[in-house]
């Protein structure tokens, strides 16, 4: 006759532990390596709480005609590129501004290719509206991008004047 027996209360105890063991460490990897995709995120787009890094120049910023003028100020800060997203009234056009960028609608206020700023320092650029299809009443906003990572919009115009208003624009 075969004998038969039932697992020991003992050994019952030992397969739940090392299950619930498992459990845990399976559940540890997949949130880890959620948490640190996401602190990688953060931690580049940190420094842009101490201080404005990148800004529009208002003094700058006008409309005049066909043309929208605007300017930009990077500081003391490494970046990849600089998003620009011009909303009118009717539609939206963002620009991704790099070290070497070419539109054939956005140049710099010297008439030369649209380019992002250096380190701690500015340019101010001429938009073609009327080529873009874009209509008034303007919005612009920058987001810088910092190690590929695209961070919040860090300042932001909700009102362009006329270039006419204002007395430090030259014309």
């Amino acid at each position: 006759m075969l004998n038969k027996r039932g697992l020991s209360g003992v050994v019952t105890v030992v397969i739940l532990i090392a299950l619930s063991v498992a459990l845990v460490a399976v559940v540890w990897g997949v949130v880890q390596s959620m948490i640190e995709g996401n602190l990688d995120s953060a931690e580049s787009c940190s420094t842009l709480f101490t201080e404005k890094v990148v800004e529009i120049n208002n003094d700058y910023t006008c409309q005049d005609g066909d043309s929208l003028y605007f300017a930009i100020t990077v500081g003391d800060v490494d970046l990849d590129s600089i998003l620009v997203r011009i909303e009118g009234l009717q539609s939206s056009k963002t620009f991704k501004l790099e070290e070497s960028s070419s539109f054939s609608n956005l140049k710099t206020y010297a008439d030369e290719s649209a380019k992002m700023p250096s380190k701690n320092s500015g340019l101010t650029y001429k938009l073609n509206i009327v080529s873009e299809g874009l209509v008034g009443p303007f919005k612009i906003g920058v987001s810088p991008v910092i190690k590929e990572t695209v961070c919040d919009e860090i300042d932001r115009i909700n009102s362009v004047d006329s270039c006419q208003l204002i007395p430090s624009f030259p014309q």
